[in-house]
């Protein structure tokens, strides 16, 4: 079943992957989707000082970062 929200289209830089990308329908669910999310995001850290929010991403990614050290990008599994 499709939905009509992707297609796959010739690749000029490797024939034999093509490369998967958004219909106009499917293009326009992106953007629905991206602004509800910035909506969501917006509510929820209405009350967290901006200083907050960088300083805890800036915590997060030197976590992620030792975890890929630690197990790899992908992990252990």
């Amino acid at each position: 079943m499709s939905l009509g929200l992707a297609t796959y289209e010739s690749n000029p830089d490797h024939r034999s992957s093509p490369l998967l990308t958004l219909t106009p329908r499917g293009q326009e669910s992106l953007a629905r989707v991206t602004d509800r999310a910035a909506a969501v995001h917006h509510t929820l850290f209405a009350d967290i000082p901006d200083e907050e929010i960088r300083t805890t991403r800036a915590s997060l990614r030197r976590l992620l970062a030792a975890l890929d050290r630690e197990e790899g990008p992908t992990g252990k599994r």
